[in-house]
């Protein structure tokens, strides 16, 4: 019996897990690679936006040996990235652009440092409708956050301060701004 109790409250749990943390990032998602979300009147696929990332950090790395050149606005200097994994879901901001996250390594001399860095895109179509980067910006660094989201502003996480962003909006205190789709 006390077997069968232990079973039951841990299934409890477990089926508990995605409310718990179901405000970790505003809005909804989709789950079937197939569904749309409707940036500037475009829909997009999340298979799309996620491309058009891929696509993104390949052709920046194209003339840095398959690495992301970013300029770190608090250390004030370059980093090189190597590009690790995109985060799901993907995100949609007021309907007017894509908004993905990303884990890259830190590259020093050639070589992996103990540095990781998450990175948040923004993006929205060009004339021709293709989504193209409008915005880049170093969200963490070893997992620690640099800045949070409040309604439309970023809010510098060690200040309290607004950051500078032309794109950003999402619930108070949220990790991430937007709408989801996976």
């Amino acid at each position: 019996m006390k077997t069968m109790t232990f079973v039951a409250a841990c299934v409890a749990a477990w089926l508990a897990v995605p409310a718990a943390f179901a405000g970790e990032h505003p809005g909804s998602g989709t789950e079937h690679p197939g569904s749309a979300a409707d940036v500037k009147g475009r829909k997009f696929t999340a298979k799309e936006i996620k491309a058009a990332m891929i696509a993104h950090i390949k052709a920046a790395g194209k003339a840095n040996k398959g690495l992301l050149i970013v300029h770190d606005d608090v250390e004030k200097a370059d980093r090189s990235l190597k590009f690790v994994k995109l985060h799901d879901p993907v995100r949609v901001i007021d309907g007017k652009t894509a908004f993905a996250c990303a884990d890259f390594t830190e590259m020093v001399n050639g070589k992996k440092s103990k540095n990781t860095l998450d990175l948040d895109f923004w993006m929205e179509p060009d004339e021709h409708g293709k989504l193209m980067v409008t915005a880049t910006k170093i969200h963490k660094v070893n997992k620690v956050p640099r800045f949070t989201y409040d309604g439309s502003t970023l809010v510098d996480v060690e200040s309290g301060g607004s950051c500078e962003l032309p794109y950003a909006a999402g619930a108070k205190g949220a990790e991430h701004p937007g709408t989801g789709t996976k």
